[in-house]
């Protein structure tokens, strides 16, 4: 574990945007179920 959390320190910007890319993942998905419940049926 300690060398898994040494890891993280020497690349933040990797674990950033590996953060990142996640959360706009599930924006994403969250949108598109948004617009399947309350869009326009097809």
């Amino acid at each position: 574990m300690s060398n898994r959390s040494a890891f993280s320190m020497q690349h933040p910007v990797s674990f950033y945007s590996k953060a990142s890319l996640s959360f706009l993942w599930w924006w994403y998905k969250r949108r598109a179920l948004v617009a399947l419940v309350y869009g326009d049926p097809r």
